[in-house]
């Protein structure tokens, strides 16, 4: 199972790109957008809130870049998943 699935995000990744990266992309800013959103709710301004929340949170930019790095069929990964299938 594990197999087939770390098969599937590979094909995803490398041929659905606009598509993973579109939903990479409302996922962490609706993550920022939550904590923000905790944060006015709390009494923080709006402004500040957006703000904190960002920096607390790493950056957007920098955590798409972290999940990008970490996504199967990324870098060296998929060759190593190419030799676990034997197929290498």
């Amino acid at each position: 199972m594990k197999f087939w699935s770390r098969v599937h995000g590979v094909l995803r990744n490398l041929f659905r790109k606009r598509q993973v990266e579109s939903q990479l992309d409302d996922e962490v800013r609706v993550y920022v957008d939550m904590i923000a959103d905790e944060r006015i709710v709390s009494g923080m301004p709006a402004s500040e809130a957006r703000r904190t929340a960002q920096a607390d949170s790493g950056g957007i930019d920098q955590v798409k870049q972290a999940v990008r790095d970490r996504r199967a069929g990324v870098g060296p990964e998929i060759f190593e998943s190419v030799q676990s299938c034997g197929l290498g």
